[in-house]
């Protein structure tokens, strides 16, 4: 859990983190946690990204 909190720390909300060789070479998304009306909340990257362009 240390590793993946070091690696969101560096991340916005809606991106992903760098490939974590110590956590089988994979990338993490870090997604909106927060309820707002400009940004939509637990949508995958698809869904995200289409309710950034309405």
């Amino acid at each position: 859990m240390n590793i993946l909190d070091k690696a969101y720390a560096s991340v916005e909300p809606g991106n992903s983190t760098a490939k974590l060789f110590n956590m089988d070479e994979r990338y993490f998304y870090k997604p909106f946690y927060t309820v707002e009306p400009d940004r939509p909340a637990g949508l995958n990257a698809e869904q995200a990204l289409e309710e950034l362009k309405k």
